[in-house]
């Protein structure tokens, strides 16, 4: 606020009826003398150790804490201290004020407080948009808005696991001062984990606004089309089994069915049997493939037996014989 006191002559402002006040009008409250503020009520007087005053009528658009002045001694201070307008006024409010000197003679003014706008300190709403779920791991996902409503620079402050910057894909802290017209980029990581949810928010002076990440859920092994093998019956048979897509099994299971005891298998999906076949036929075992998430698929594997070599040449299956007499 600016208070407008006219013009001084002589330590007395020109302003408002001057002279001699008769009627016994009583003055409740000390006027302050030696400096003063040049925004109080009494800029630009001289008075004595003793000079008394009241107040002749009160702001129209405001309150004016005499009581408060005259125990603290504020009345010479700006009048930002004494005086508070009417929430959401702007323009001039006044004060009447007359003193008593030491010698008798009392004085009048008037004294015009400009009430000006205050500084908006609080931005135009802004969002952030939409939650985003089925996100990969290790994805950003980046906002941004154009900040409108301000009079001056503000703090923008970054809450959970968002992070803000002044700048599109690069510089991302923790909070960043911004005015209007800039634009204020907002990123929130996926949380690197399966099914997870991130959230985060921005804030300035109370207007706020968050979002959430949450990544999709681990996909169960994908198993290869086919699980047939075909093997000789005079070899340690051997096979790895193979995924063609989801997410990467963490083990697999022990054989298990009709001729799971004959086989064994690693983490990483490598099965052998654990010794040689002597027939030819085929044999069958199931494994399930389990990731870190429990998510699973089973396979059933068929190995099929083959006749061994003699020397460059398969021995037939008696099957296959003829034999005549």
């Amino acid at each position: 606020m600016i208070l407008n006191l006219g013009s001084v002559s002589n330590g007395v402002v020109q302003m408002g009826y001057t002279g001699a006040y008769a009627g016994g009008e009583t003055y409740p409250y000390t006027a302050p003398y030696g400096l003063v503020d040049t925004n109080s009520l009494f800029s630009g007087q001289v008075y004595e150790d003793g000079s008394e005053f009241r107040i002749v009528s009160g702001p129209s658009n405001g309150t004016l804490d005499a009581s408060g002045a005259e125990s603290g001694n504020l009345w010479g201070n700006d009048v930002d201290d004494i005086y508070t307008p009417t929430t959401g006024y702007t323009g001039d409010d006044s004060v009447t004020l007359e003193v008593k000197y030491v010698d008798g003679t009392t004085e009048q003014w008037v004294a015009t407080i400009a009430v000006a706008e205050a500084a908006d300190t609080t931005p135009t709403a802004f969002t952030l948009g939409a939650d985003v779920a089925g996100a990969e791991l290790s994805v950003n996902t980046d906002r941004s808005f154009v900040v409108a409503g301000l009079d001056s620079a503000q703090t923008f402050t970054a809450t959970g696991d968002g992070t803000v910057s002044l700048t599109d894909g690069s510089g991302y802290v923790s909070s960043v001062s911004a005015k209007t017209g800039d634009t204020v980029y907002f990123r929130l990581p996926a949380s690197g984990s399966y099914a997870t949810a991130a959230t985060g928010g921005l804030g300035c002076n109370g207007v706020t606004d968050a979002m959430s990440v949450t990544t999709r859920a681990q996909v169960a092994p994908a198993l290869a089309s086919t699980a047939s093998y075909t093997k000789r019956i005079d070899s340690a048979a051997s096979g790895t089994l193979s995924l063609t897509g989801g997410d990467a099994a963490a083990s697999w299971s022990d054989p298990s069915g009709t001729d799971g005891a004959q086989y064994t298998i690693t983490s990483s999906g490598v099965w052998t049997r654990t010794s040689n076949n002597p027939t030819e036929e085929d044999e069958t075992f199931t494994t399930t493939a389990t990731n870190a998430a429990g998510t699973s698929e089973a396979q059933t594997v068929t190995v099929s037996y083959v006749e061994q070599l003699i020397g460059n040449m398969w021995r037939p299956s008696l099957s296959s014989l003829k034999i005549g007499l």
